[in-house]
C-alpha cells in the first residue's frame, strides 16, 4: 500500500501537460511552431514544444522541467499528434493523442513512469483569436521505483524494486484563450485537475501563461 501511493506520486510528480498547440490559425506561409509555456501546474513549470502542421492536423513535442529546481532528473517528455475530429469554419472538435515519458528523483526513490495522454478541445479557432475547452485524461500504465535505504529505514523495510502497473491517472478540464499578433501567439489557461478517482490533486487548479512562434 505504501509502496503503491509512492508509486502515484512518481507518475504525478511533474505536472500534466496542457493539450492545445495553438488556438489560433497558423499565418499563412508557415507550417511549424515553437511554444514555451510558463506557470503553476501540481508544480511551478516551464514548458517548451515543437509542433509540425501536417494538412490539418500536426505532429509534436514537448519537453517540461519544474521551475523551482531546474534539476535534469526531473522532466517530462511527451511526443504525440493532434487532428481536428470535426470542424465547421472556425469551430473545430479536435482531437489529440500521445506517450508520455516522466522521471523523478528525490530522498525517497527514483521512478521512470510511462503512460498515454488523449484529449479533446473543442471550440473557436480563428486568425486574431482563439478559444477552447480542455479535456485531458492522462493514465500512467508502469512505473519503475527504485527505493532508498532512507525510505526503507523510515517508511517500508520491505519495499521492492521494479515495475508496478498502472500507478495512477489524471483528469483535467479547463479553459484556454489566444491572441495572435503576425507570427506570435499568446495564451492564457486556466482550469482544474483531479485523479482518475476524482479526487482532489494539490493544488487543485493550474494557471499557465505561453507565447508561441510560427514559421
Amino acid at each position: 500500500m505504501k509502496t503503491s501511493s509512492i508509486s502515484l506520486f512518481a507518475a504525478l510528480a511533474i505536472a500534466l501537460p496542457l493539450a492545445a498547440q495553438e488556438v489560433t490559425n497558423l499565418p499563412d506561409g508557415t507550417r511549424q511552431s515553437l511554444t514555451v509555456d510558463l506557470g503553476l501546474q501540481s508544480a511551478l513549470v516551464t514548458r517548451a514544444a515543437y509542433a509540425r502542421h501536417i494538412g490539418p492536423g500536426l505532429l509534436y513535442a514537448r519537453f517540461t522541467l519544474p521551475v523551482e529546481d531546474l534539476d535534469l532528473h526531473d522532466f517530462a517528455l511527451e511526443a504525440g499528434g493532434q487532428i481536428p475530429a470535426l470542424a465547421s469554419g472556425n469551430w473545430r472538435l479536435h482531437v489529440s493523442f500521445a506517450p508520455v515519458l516522466r522521471m523523478t528523483r528525490n530522498d525517497f526513490f527514483d521512478a521512470a513512469a510511462l503512460g498515454v495522454r488523449a484529449a479533446l478541445m473543442p471550440g473557436y479557432q480563428g486568425d486574431r483569436w482563439g478559444l477552447m475547452l480542455e479535456l485531458g485524461y492522462e493514465k500512467m500504465l508502469a512505473t519503475h521505483l527504485s527505493h532508498s535505504s532512507l525510505y526503507r529505514s523510515v517508511a517500508y523495510s520491505g519495499a521492492k524494486d521494479g515495475w508496478y502497473s498502472s500507478t495512477g491517472g489524471t483528469l483535467q478540464a479547463g479553459l484556454r484563450g489566444g491572441w495572435r499578433m503576425g507570427r506570435v501567439e499568446v495564451t492564457l489557461a486556466a482550469g482544474v485537475l483531479a485523479s482518475e478517482g476524482l479526487n482532489a490533486v494539490a493544488p487543485p487548479f493550474y494557471g499557465t501563461l505561453g507565447t508561441s512562434y510560427a514559421f
